[in-house]
C-alpha cells in the first residue's frame, strides 16, 4: 500500500472517532424515553386534595384497657377499618381519636378541612383546620367521647368523620385563611371521609 494512502486512512479514522464522541444524543433516547422537557410545576387541583389528605380514626390511647380490644386494618398510610370490642364492665367514657394529616405540603394553595364527627347519623363533635406550606409537619388530633350523653349502652355503633375540604385559589396567603369561614368555587371543594370505627359492646342493649 502506498504511504500517502496509509496516512489518508489514518486521518479519516481519527476524524470519524472524534465526531462520534462529540455527538450528544437527546437525554433518555438511549433507553427509549422521550427527550426531557422543561416541566412547569404541577398546578395543584382538588384531586390532589382527595389523594393526599387523610382522616384516620381509631381508639384513643387513654381508653385502652383489659376489657377493650381494638383491631386496626391498615396498609401504608391508610386505615381501612378499626373495630373496637368492649366487654363489661363498661367504661364511663370511651374515646376515639381522629388524626387529620396531609401527605404533601400546599405552599401556594392552602387547604381547609371542616369536619363533623358522626355516631351513626348523629353529630357529636366538629373541628376545622388548614394545611399549607408545612402541612406534612402539622397533623391534627381530635378526641371525642362516644359515650357522652348516652343513657344506655347500645349493642354497636359506627363512628366516622365526614369533612368538607376546600382548596384555596393559587397564591392565597395562608395566614389570611380562616378555616371556619374560608370557601372557594364548587370545583375546588370536595368531601373527605375517615375510615369507619365500628364499636361493639358485648351484652349491650339492642337499639329500638
Amino acid at each position: 500500500m502506498k504511504p500517502m494512502l496509509v496516512v489518508f486512512l489514518l486521518i479519516s479514522g481519527l476524524v470519524a472517532c472524534n465526531a462520534h464522541e462529540s455527538r450528544e444524543p437527546d437525554e433518555g433516547s438511549a433507553i427509549g424515553l422521550p427527550p426531557a422537557t422543561s416541566g412547569a410545576e404541577h398546578e395543584v387541583n382538588i384531586g390532589d386534595v382527595e389523594a393526599q389528605v387523610r382522616i384516620l380514626g381509631t381508639l384513643a390511647p387513654q381508653s385502652e384497657a383489659d376489657n377493650v380490644q381494638v383491631q386496626v386494618y391498615e396498609h401504608g398510610p391508610v386505615i381501612d377499618m378499626a373495630t373496637v370490642t368492649v366487654n363489661p364492665p363498661y367504661p364511663t367514657e370511651l374515646n376515639v381519636v381522629f388524626t387529620t394529616r396531609a401527605l404533601r405540603d400546599f405552599p401556594v394553595t392552602p387547604v381547609v378541612v371542616r369536619a363533623k364527627v358522626l355516631v351513626d347519623k348523629r353529630e357529636i363533635g366538629s373541628y376545622a383546620t388548614k394545611f399549607g406550606v408545612r402541612a406534612t409537619f402539622e397533623e391534627r388530633e381530635d378526641v371525642v367521647d362516644v359515650l357522652a350523653g348516652l343513657d344506655t349502652i347500645p349493642e354497636s355503633m359506627l363512628v366516622h368523620v365526614e369533612a368538607e375540604a376546600v382548596l384555596m385559589p393559587q397564591g392565597t396567603d395562608e395566614a389570611s385563611v380562616d378555616p371556619l369561614t374560608a370557601t372557594a368555587s364548587v370545583e375546588r371543594r370536595t368531601v373527605i371521609r375517615s375510615n369507619p370505627v365500628r364499636i361493639n359492646f358485648v351484652g349491650g342493649q339492642e337499639a329500638p
